[in-house]
């Protein structure tokens, strides 16, 4: 016999050495507001989703087991700053690998973090 259950996660979203890294912990509500008061100070973003467990025994040994994550929100960038692709240039050359990225990528805007990096903005995402 084994339960399901479905919970709400708050993931965290930090600087990493060449990809973004992650930690996560249950939430009751998904409220942006209250959340970015509460982020990490690492942190430069967030979002939330819902995951179901579900307790069960695999040979003989007790395991939870996770599901795929599901009703994933936008992702919050508290305090960051949007910038468009001649924004960026204007910047000058110490910005000319983030305007080249941008160009190749196609990514009409940028948001500048709290934590001073940029990510490409995606339509769904909001600057809180």
């Amino acid at each position: 016999m084994s339960d399901e259950t479905i919970k709400t996660y708050v993931e965290y979203i930090f600087p990493g050495a060449l990809f973004s890294e992650t930690e996560r912990k249950e939430v009751k509500e998904r409220n942006p507001k209250k959340t970015a008061q509460h982020a990490p100070k690492g942190a430069f973003a967030f979002r939330f989703y819902d995951q179901s467990s579900k307790n069960t025994t695999i040979d003989g040994e007790k395991t939870v087991v996770y599901g795929k994550q599901k009703n994933i929100s936008p992702t919050y960038y508290p305090g960051g700053i949007k910038f468009s692709l001649p924004e960026i240039k204007a910047m000058g050359k110490s910005h000319d690998i983030l305007a080249s990225n941008m160009e190749c990528n196609r990514w009409p805007v940028v948001v500048k973090t709290r934590r001073g990096n940029f990510q490409p903005l995606e339509n769904t995402d909001v600057i809180l």
